[in-house]
């Protein structure tokens, strides 16, 4: 028999969010709306895992049918309200351990219900090595353009602020020992603290690795500096050949360009000030500055001429204009600028 959950609002509402949850669609009403409903009781989370483990069931059958998630999760609520194959258990010292196997018999039943194929795949995978198993999950994608920024969770329930012209790839249910995903760009996590799970960022040049905390990545390809901006907790950023912990207020900087790394005190709030459309620099080269201007502004379009640049920039801007901030860039810096067609061209 399936627990019944306690319900705060209609059963099918909640059992849609439970689904986009999964899939990685859900929003943050609805994810506010979810969190209660599992704090609420022990037989509402016992459902959450129910479903999740139909879900990843489904993710490991390997496309070998047309799986629908929503059909056999209604077959199979009909089929254990009067069956008699899983004993209802009391509570007692071993609950712990007969709710886990009250799980798996219930998936078990599941498997008989839509098809041998899914168990076998299952079962197969289930006892294959993570890494084995994270061939068969499937992966989203979200992705933001110029002057775009969004907002979403993962699996775990990690909030992700994604900056403009970024890629965050993550799995729609993260293999049983880490919580990985992989960036290119900027991001703010705030991830869920889960020791036995810790949380991987990889980038093109590093693995930042934390077990609960708020910080700052910024891993663009076409900037000389790869940073990390801890706000609370701490983190492990790992190279080829170096590793460094970063605590409260700690920046972690690599120039691609001369291999060197380092770490400087900050205040993080006013790096992560993007994500209130805030420009923020701190004693930034002219390189960089013209970068952030471009994916800051979708209508700009600035390059900088070839040559040796040894501005560094700092300073605030909020919400200004592109034309504002570039007349205050060419008055600290002394560079020239001329027009191209649509095209701003900074030179000495």
């Amino acid at each position: 028999m399936i627990v019944e959950p306690h319900f705060m609002n209609d059963q099918t509402n909640i059992e849609s969010i439970i689904v986009k949850y999964l899939n990685g669609t859900i929003t943050a009403d609805e994810h506010h709306e979810l969190t209660p409903w599992l704090e609420q009781s022990s037989e509402n989370q016992l459902v959450f895992d129910q479903m999740r483990e139909i879900w990843l069931a489904s993710e490991m059958a390997g496309g070998k049918f047309d799986f629908d998630f929503q059909a056999a999760f209604e077959q199979f609520k009909k089929k254990t309200a009067s069956s008699k194959s899983i004993p209802q258990f009391h509570r007692s010292p071993f609950r712990r351990s007969v709710t886990i196997s009250y799980r798996w018999a219930a998936v078990i039943l599941l498997f008989i219900i839509v098809g041998g194929t899914v168990l076998f795949n299952f079962i197969r995978h289930k006892h294959s090595s993570s890494e084995e198993m994270m061939e068969y999950v499937t992966y989203n994608e979200v992705i933001t353009g110029r002057g775009e920024i969004k907002t979403f969770y993962l699996p775990d329930s990690s909030k992700i602020s994604l900056n403009a012209n970024s890629i965050v790839k993550y799995p729609t249910v993260f293999n049983p020992t880490e919580r990985y995903i992989e960036l290119s760009g900027e991001a703010i996590l705030e991830v869920k603290s889960d020791p036995d799970h810790p949380f991987v960022v990889k980038t093109k040049d590093t693995k930042v690795m934390v077990l609960g905390t708020v910080f700052d990545v910024k891993a663009y390809d076409e900037d000389n500096l790869m940073m990390v901006t801890v706000q609370s907790g701490s983190v492990s950023v790992e190279m080829n050949k170096a590793k460094m912990i970063l605590a409260e207020n700690d920046q972690f900087i690599f120039n691609k360009m001369s291999g060197d790394i380092g770490k400087i005190t900050v205040d993080p709030q006013r790096v992560m000030s993007w994500i209130d459309r805030i420009l923020y620099f701190n004693r930034t080269p002219l390189h960089e500055v013209v970068n952030m201007l471009n994916r800051y502004y979708p209508q700009l379009d600035l390059e900088l001429a070839k040559g040796e640049y040894t501005s560094l920039i700092s300073g605030e801007h909020d919400n200004k204009s592109a034309e504002s901030v570039l007349t205050s860039i060419i008055y600290l810096t002394g560079v020239k600028c001329k027009k191209l067609n649509t095209k701003h061209i900074l030179y000495q």
